[in-house]
């Protein structure tokens, strides 16, 4: 249980300083209801999550860095290698189905490059 736990999670530590470089040096792409910043050239697939008090109240922005996980973790196997990802939450991020979310997801990362050329079928839930 713990092995399959740090497995899941592996993917979503960025730290700080990482978070702040992405957001800085990245390209950043905005949609309806999230923005998603990329940087290439980091060292392995990285991902992260934030969601400021304009989303909501704390149960509101902890749904809303939920759903962006579980994006991010469905589509994690189409993401080009050295790609750090940090997604956004808009306030418009109730607005929409969850299918919604993943299209424009998909379509914000591949206005900015961070899909890969062949993509890898989707990874199956765990």
């Amino acid at each position: 249980m713990r092995a399959a736990r740090a497995e899941r999670w592996k993917y979503f530590v960025l730290s700080r300083p990482d978070l702040r470089e992405v957001l800085e040096k990245g390209r950043r792409r905005a949609g309806r209801c999230m923005v998603v910043c990329v940087l290439r050239g980091g060292k392995g697939r990285r991902f992260g999550v934030s969601a400021s008090r304009r989303v909501g109240s704390a149960v509101e922005r902890n749904r809303a860095k939920r759903i962006l996980r579980e994006l991010m973790r469905l589509h994690r196997g189409r993401i080009a290698d050295g790609t750090w990802i940090v997604a956004i939450a808009r306030t418009g991020i109730f607005a929409n189905t969850f299918e919604g979310k993943e299209i424009e997801y998909l379509s914000l990362l591949g206005k900015s490059g961070a899909i890969r050329e062949k993509s890898a079928p989707p990874v199956k839930p765990d």
